[in-house]
């Protein structure tokens, strides 16, 4: 269990993350986010500019002119129309090449060294990020993660999961996504999952910042 209050923030249908110690843990001064997908909503984002003193960086190269205006309402929000994959350079996404940057490198790019908090919904993109960050067998420089998980193959996603699990990444909510009615048609077959996440000691404990 996350060692704070734990409450979804954001939309409370699709789009909304469970995230732990909004009145704790994302309270540091320079605390920082990082938001891969957010399609044109900006619900998530809001809340913690509100709630928090974080700085919220938000990644997606996919909006429409209509959705590009709707982040730039909010002008605390740092966008930047770049995908997160596995290797930086391009990627061909919803039929289009899209830039695409490793976390690594956005992170050297906007001179963080750790995130407070990274949300992904990146429709299917999560499985190689993820797996490359783990067969690095490094600890991940962040404290949380909300991540959507997009099932089609059961045994690779437990093989991820336990992958996570060894590099100190501890489940502490799961929620199945019954929201999105786009989500499951004939070509995209599967089960959504919203998996939050914090970064632990092998005694359990959080860490809070670089090791």
């Amino acid at each position: 269990h996350c060692p704070a209050p734990v409450e979804k923030i954001g939309s409370l249908s699709d789009g909304g993350k469970w995230v732990c110690g909004m009145d704790t843990l994302l309270q540091r001064p320079g605390c920082v986010v990082y938001s891969f997908g957010c399609n044109g909503d900006t619900a998530f984002e809001e809340a913690i500019l509100k709630y928090t003193p974080c700085s919220v960086f938000t990644f997606d190269p996919t909006l429409n002119d209509t959705q590009r205006a709707r982040v730039a309402a909010v002008p605390a929000i740092h966008f930047a129309a770049i995908g997160l994959s596995n290797a930086d350079g391009e990627l061909v996404i919803k039929g289009k090449p899209r830039p695409v940057r490793t976390l690594h490198t956005l992170m050297q790019e906007n001179g963080h060294a750790w995130i407070d908090l990274m949300k992904m919904d990146i429709d299917y993109g999560e499985w190689k990020v993820l797996d490359a960050m783990i067969a690095q067998g490094r600890r991940m420089p962040l404290t949380q993660a909300q991540i959507e998980f997009h099932v089609v193959r059961p045994q690779a996603a437990i093989e991820t999961m336990a992958g996570l699990q060894a590099l100190g990444m501890q489940a502490f909510h799961v929620e199945e996504n019954n929201y999105c009615t786009t989500c499951y048609n004939r070509t995209a077959r599967g089960k959504y999952y919203e998996v939050s996440f914090a970064n632990t000691h092998k005694d359990g404990s959080l860490v809070l910042g670089p090791r």
